[in-house]
């Protein structure tokens, strides 16, 4: 469990700084990403969606689920 709220600390610091200060000629008015921890990371979905909810409150935020081919 411990690892997991690690990772899901991370992410959520992660975007925190980059809502902060990685844009520094714009605000973007979407995020476009994939379902960022839950394949090789082992996180779930809804802790993640959660997170990234806190982490980007007036941010709409499209997740595009991505399948191997």
């Amino acid at each position: 469990i411990f690892d997991v709220f690690t990772r899901l600390n991370d992410l959520y610091l992660t975007l925190k700084l980059a809502m902060n200060k990685g844009f520094p000629y714009s605000i973007p008015t979407e995020i476009v990403i994939p379902m960022i921890g839950c394949g090789i990371g082992g996180l779930k979905w809804e802790d993640v969606a959660k997170v990234i909810d806190e982490a980007t409150p007036d941010l709409p935020v499209r997740v595009i689920e991505w399948e191997r081919s």
